[in-house]
């Protein structure tokens, strides 16, 4: 009986440790995926300033030309 409950708590230990590689991997992958959205983002803004300027510039050629 004491050897059945040591293998089960054998057995228990190493299903967590298995658990808490998969949240490892997970966590590493949602740091990849926050990074990769922060990057993004920045790239966004960056469209976004570079077409407020494009905007900026029809207007200036629009305003030359009356």
């Amino acid at each position: 009986m004491v050897n059945a409950k040591n293998e089960q708590i054998m057995d228990l230990d190493a299903h967590i440790g298995q658990l808490e590689g998969q949240v490892e991997e997970r966590d590493n992958i949602l740091g990849e995926r926050n990074d990769e959205i922060a990057h993004l983002g920045q790239q966004l803004n960056a469209l976004q300033v570079q077409l407020e300027d494009a905007l900026d510039h029809i207007d200036m050629i629009e305003a030359q030309q009356e």
